[in-house]
């Protein structure tokens, strides 16, 4: 008896979490999403962009990746989002990764290297209208 009200609480308070998520909506969905991915990810946070997009339009972040280290670029959008795009270049504006699939949470891996600045283009490309948006760049990656 003891095991089913567990099994029976447990299934409940999943239900209960992804319910609260799915009433969250704008930025507070956005942040959600970076809280889930860095609760088991990496430490360190080289970015943080953030803004609002209509589609078609873009936005641009700079950062700085210490030399011999990978860097991960982790895009998320609100629920009017159906296709986030991320460009990285670096600072002879070469393209060095992309995520232009048709997904809400792009992800780049920018391989260990030289370092330096990077830049990373941030691009709406489907969304119903004014959509929320975040972006963060990673080191020390697990």
């Amino acid at each position: 008896m003891t095991t089913v009200r567990i099994i029976a609480t447990a299934a409940f308070l999943s239900l209960a979490g992804a319910a609260a998520a799915q009433s969250l909506s704008g930025s507070e969905l956005v942040n959600d999403q970076f809280r889930q991915f860095e609760s088991a990810g990496p430490e360190s946070i080289l970015g943080r962009y953030s803004g609002r997009l209509n589609h078609a339009e873009s936005a641009t972040g700079t950062f700085i990746v210490p030399a011999g280290s990978p860097a991960l670029v982790r895009g998320f959008c609100d629920e009017r989002c159906s296709n986030l795009d991320l460009v990285v270049r670096d600072a002879a504006g070469n393209e060095v990764g992309a995520d232009l699939e048709g997904n809400d949470q792009p992800m780049v891996l920018v391989l260990p290297g030289a370092g330096g600045s990077h830049t990373v283009e941030i691009r709406m490309s489907a969304c119903s209208s004014p959509c929320e948006w975040g972006t963060r760049v990673y080191a020390d990656l697990r």
